[in-house]
C-alpha cells in the first residue's frame, strides 16, 4: 500500500492497482476511482485530477 494525497493506492491479487479512501471524508465517490489501473502513475494522475477539480470547485464557490 502507498499513501498519496489522502488516498491509498493498493495492488490487488490480480496485480491491478486500485485507489481506496475513507469514504466518509468524501461527499461523492469519484467514478474515476472505480476502475483498476495497470500502473501507479495512472492512479496518481487520477488522484491529481480529482484534487485539481476540487480546488477549482472550491475557488469558484469562494468567488461566488
Amino acid at each position: 500500500m502507498m499513501r498519496y494525497k489522502t488516498f491509498d493506492i493498493n495492488v490487488i491479487e490480480s496485480g491491478k492497482i486500485i485507489i481506496s479512501f475513507d469514504s466518509h471524508l468524501l461527499h461523492n465517490v469519484p467514478y474515476e476511482f472505480e476502475i483498476a489501473f495497470d500502473f501507479v502513475s495512472e492512479a496518481k494522475d487520477v488522484i491529481d485530477k480529482y484534487w485539481r477539480i476540487e480546488a477549482r470547485r472550491f475557488s469558484e464557490g469562494m468567488l461566488s
